[in-house]
């Protein structure tokens, strides 16, 4: 299971993390790396419906930045949640 892209800066593992790189890993754990890489639609429409995240004030998702570490821990609440939701 490849909970991240190979191309994906993340595998530096040192670096900062971004929010699509962070749905990308919490959607194919969930999923347990079936199925194809999901598409940023995919992920966005995923994150969207299980309320993992909800955007600035313009439901804008910023999926380029960095979490901060408050954000990263609302969104794993977040996360267990859906997950027990759908177990």
């Amino acid at each position: 299971m490849n909970l991240l892209p190979e191309t994906s800066a993340a595998l530096k593992w040192d670096e900062p993390l971004t929010r699509r790189e962070m749905l990308y890993i919490a959607y194919n754990a969930v999923q347990r790396g079936e199925g194809a890489a999901p598409t940023e639609e995919r992920l966005i429409e995923w994150a969207r419906a299980e309320s993992l995240l909800n955007g600035n004030g313009s439901g804008e998702l910023h999926l380029e930045q960095t979490a901060t570490r408050a954000q990263t821990v609302v969104f794993l609440e977040r996360l267990d949640k859906a997950v027990h939701r759908l177990s």
